[in-house]
């Protein structure tokens, strides 16, 4: 029998310890409208989010991978797709005294999944003798 082992690395693919620079972008405008009676914030935030090669295919388990030498050779990589996300912003307020108003909003938000989560390289190997990982 054999036991199970694991590599995990977070980088660039196929070279342990060597690090990965992703790329991230945001903008927002805003304009500001004062009608008699209504007061209107209308903006849009853009987030842009690329990096470098990434596993294309997960396929744990088959033949060509039971070894981490097999899987640094076999693991098809290739680039990044660009996430791109659109959040529009309105806010409307109307004044209802000198002192109080009522608001309206409405917002479009999103968080990035987490850079692990996209360059992550893990290998695992159940019972199959691997001379990589002894």
């Amino acid at each position: 029998g054999g036991k199970n082992r694991y590599i995990i690395h977070f980088g660039k693919y196929g070279e342990f310890g060597e690090g990965v620079t992703p790329w991230e972008f945001s903008g927002y405008v805003q304009d500001k409208m004062e009608f008699e009676g209504l007061i209107v914030n209308a903006g849009m935030r853009i987030e842009r989010f690329w990096g470098e090669k990434v596993p294309l295919i997960p396929f744990q388990g088959a033949p060509m991978t039971n070894t981490l030498t097999r899987y640094q050779a076999n693991t098809p990589y290739g680039d990044m797709k660009a996430y791109t996300w659109y959040m529009p912003r309105l806010g409307i307020s109307h004044p209802i005294t000198e002192k109080s108003k009522i608001h309206f909003f409405y917002g479009k938000y999103h968080t990035r999944p987490a850079f692990d989560l996209f360059f992550r390289n893990r290998w695992r190997t159940t019972g199959v003798a691997s001379r990589d990982l002894n």
